[in-house]
C-alpha cells in the first residue's frame, strides 16, 4: 500500500517533513513494516532547493496504516497539541489526522479503503473470520 503524507506549514518551516519522517522512523513497528522517503518540493526558477513536499510511504499491511496514523497523531501531540495539520493520501483519497483516538484511526483506515474489521477489538469481529483475521471457510 502506497501513501503520500504531507504536512501543512512547509512555508514556515521547510524541514517539518524531515522532522516527521525522523519521528516515524523511530517507531520500531514502522521501521520494519514500512519503507519511507522524502519527496522533494518542486523548485521554481530563482528559488533555492532543499525543501521537501511530502513523505512517500510504502506499507506492508493495513495494520501498518493504523500504526502510521497513531504515530502521526503522537507527533502532533508532541508539539503541544498544536502541531501542523497532516494529510494522508492513498489513490486520490485524502484524509486529515487530528488525533490518535481509536475512532479517528478507524475513520482514516475506512476512508482509505482498508478493511481491517474492528481494529479496536483484540480478536476477529465476527464469525466469518478465524483467529488470525482471515476469512473462515463456509460451514457445510
Amino acid at each position: 500500500m502506497r501513501l503520500l503524507i504531507s504536512v501543512d506549514g512547509q512555508d514556515n518551516d521547510p524541514h517539518v517533513s524531515i522532522e516527521l519522517l525522523r519521528w516515524l522512523s523511530r517507531d520500531p513497528d514502522l521501521r520494519t513494516e514500512a519503507s519511507m522517503s522524502l519527496v522533494p518540493a518542486t523548485v521554481r526558477p530563482g528559488e533555492m532547493g532543499g525543501a521537501f513536499e511530502a513523505i512517500n510511504a510504502v506499507l506492508s499491511s493495513g495494520l501498518t496504516l493504523a500504526g502510521v496514523v497513531v504515530s502521526v497523531a503522537s507527533w502532533r501531540d508532541s508539539k503541544g497539541g498544536r502541531g501542523p495539520l497532516v494529510r494522508i493520501e492513498r489513490d486520490g483519497v485524502v484524509v486529515e489526522v487530528h488525533d490518535g483516538s481509536v475512532e479517528t484511526v478507524e475513520r482514516i483506515v475506512r476512508a482509505l479503503d482498508v478493511d481491517l474489521g474492528d481494529i479496536s477489538a483484540t480478536g476477529p469481529t465476527d464469525s466469518t473470520h478465524d483467529e488470525s483475521g482471515r476469512e473462515a471457510p463456509e460451514a457445510p
